[in-house]
């Protein structure tokens, strides 16, 4: 009887703090996003609101932001420019690569697909063997 009232209790915790990150702390969009589909008011926003929550003055406007896209613009139209900006975000093995270009972030990768591999397999073998503890407590075969 006493783990459904852990459960209730760690059920409520978990609401509450939900509740207290949905209501009390705000996500910001991602400026690069803002500025990729062309909402370059906005991005600039998101930066002064991140500049003044860590003590900062920004001289960032939304001229300067452009700035570089207005050159950019006499030679592409806006969709292909917002289709630069998005296109690092897309999958590409290039990203895969990335993340074996130096001996120490080879090393780093391999050693966190290694944990992530063995905690898989822990797990795994963790819930069979419950699973096979229970079905022998409760002589169901």
């Amino acid at each position: 009887m006493g783990w459904r009232y852990l459960l209730f209790t760690l059920g409520g915790i978990t609401l509450f703090l939900w509740g207290i990150r949905f209501f009390v702390f705000t996500l910001l969009e991602s400026p690069r996003f803002l500025s990729g589909i062309g909402r370059d008011a906005e991005a600039v926003e998101v930066i002064h609101k991140l500049a003044k929550f860590n003590g900062r003055t920004p001289s960032l406007t939304v001229e300067e932001l452009e700035a570089p896209g207005r050159a950019a613009s006499a030679r592409s139209s806006s969709q292909e420019r917002r289709h630069i900006l998005s296109k690092s975000s897309k999958y590409d093995p290039v990203h895969i690569k990335a993340l074996f270009a130096t001996p120490k972030m080879a090393w780093s990768t391999s050693l966190l697909i290694a944990i992530w591999g063995k905690d898989s397999v822990v797990v795994a073998h963790v819930t069979l063997t419950k699973f096979r503890y229970h079905r022998t407590c409760l002589h169901i075969v």
